[in-house]
């Protein structure tokens, strides 16, 4: 019995102090480890691909020679023509970003081709026996931009504005035709390069760590354009047409819509 009792007592004052030992553990378990939410970061160079469709509404002005605008208030000659322009556009773009937080900075260049084409035409009250028919075509060869860009990232989606210099080479051709005397030809073209201003604004979405897709929209002006077109020997014949020539000023300028995709270095 007193064996009994001593082994009772013995193990009582062993899970006492087994007890004791765990009231100095934590009574919490650790906190799980965390991790910060990786960023993308737009500082960089890049370059890429570009394709889209351009559009506008342009308009052609008579503005003499002097003669000639005599013509205008009869209703023999157009004071104006309006048309819409369109044609797909494509090239390729090269800039770099900085970021400060949030914001992203950079500059881009860019040139495309194609053909942003414009056609009008006026058929006026006959004048010496024959109507006239005014015709002006203009097209935009190439475009080129030099741009600043800021916006600000949502981590891998970037929205921004751009803005900066407009170049590119348009044709300008102008005629005036006699309807039923088809040997009258006013004829002339200017093909020139022009400078202007672009401004637009865009949104682009980073797919991986380097490939970055974008949806765009740019306005771009070019100022005017003048076109003299000359009288041939037809209707330098005619005392009364003999020096009157058809001078007109079209404006050179239109919207662009266009994706892209660039490799961010």
């Amino acid at each position: 019995m007193r064996s009994a009792i001593a082994l009772i007592a013995m193990i009582s004052v062993s899970g006492a102090a087994f007890s004791a030992d765990l009231g100095g553990l934590p009574s919490r378990a650790p906190a799980a480890p965390t991790f910060a939410a990786p960023t993308f970061s737009w500082a960089g160079v890049h370059v890429g691909v570009n394709a889209g469709y351009g559009f506008g509404d342009r308009r052609t002005v008579t503005v003499g020679t002097p003669g000639f605008q005599t013509l205008i208030a009869p209703g023999f000659v157009p004071g104006s023509l309006a048309s819409g322009a369109e044609g797909f556009i494509g090239g390729g773009q090269v800039g770099a970003s900085a970021q400060f937080g949030s914001i992203v900075a950079g500059v881009e260049a860019d040139i495309q081709g194609g053909q942003l084409k414009q056609s009008a035409s006026f058929t006026g009250l006959a004048v010496l026996g024959t109507g006239l028919r005014t015709t002006t075509d203009s097209k935009l060869d190439y475009l080129g931009t030099v741009r600043g860009r800021l916006g600000v990232a949502f981590d891998r989606f970037h929205v921004y504005g751009t803005a900066g210099l407009a170049y590119g080479e348009s044709t300008v051709e102008s005629s005036v035709r006699g309807v039923a005397a088809p040997d009258l030809v006013w004829q002339g073209s200017n093909s020139r390069t022009r400078t202007g201003y672009v401004l637009g604004a865009g949104a682009e979405y980073a797919f991986a760590s380097n490939i970055i897709a974008r949806f765009e929209y740019m306005y771009f002006d070019l100022g005017k354009q003048g076109t003299l077109a000359t009288g041939n020997a037809a209707v330098r014949g005619i005392g009364a047409l003999d020096g009157i020539d058809y001078a007109s000023r079209t404006e050179i300028n239109g919207s662009i819509i266009r994706g892209a995709v660039s490799y961010k270095f």
